[in-house]
């Protein structure tokens, strides 16, 4: 998996991962459903940034770093084997239908994010050496 893939799925968990239902354990061998929506602001909270930081995480334009990562499923709660080892559409399955439609919408809207990001990373990678020459000072301006 390259690293925008990585990036675009992280994303679509943390998103996902603000409408998760919290499953209860009755007691008496049945489980109960808690809504747990939470707001952009307790996931920025939990990672002590702005929740215009969040934004830009859960649409791919910013990448989250791995501690504030872990801050985040630590003090929210949420499974990190999920995060690590799972797919963010199996999280789907967890979450309440009235929300299926607002996570598949964020889902498609990270999916073009990172494919314009790859648009542009295969415009400029060409240019990559070149620029790194000149700002290693081996080809300068000899007017």
């Amino acid at each position: 998996m390259d690293a925008l893939q990585e990036k675009a799925r992280i994303a679509k968990f943390l998103f996902a991962f603000r409408y998760l239902d919290r499953v209860i354990d009755n007691g008496n061998g049945t489980q109960s459903k808690l809504p747990k929506h939470k707001n952009q602001t307790a996931h920025a909270k939990a990672q002590n940034v702005t929740f215009q930081q969040v934004q830009k995480q859960e649409k791919a334009q910013n990448g989250i770093p791995a501690h504030n990562l872990f801050l985040l499923l630590k003090k929210e709660g949420y499974d990190i084997n999920l995060m690590y080892k799972g797919n963010p559409e199996e999280v789907l399955n967890k979450i309440n239908k009235k929300y299926h439609k607002k996570v598949l919408e964020n889902f498609a809207r990270v999916d073009k994010n990172i494919n314009d990001e790859r648009k542009l990373q295969a415009k400029y990678r060409p240019m990559l050496p070149q620029l790194e020459r000149e700002l290693a000072y081996q080809t300068t301006y000899k007017g």
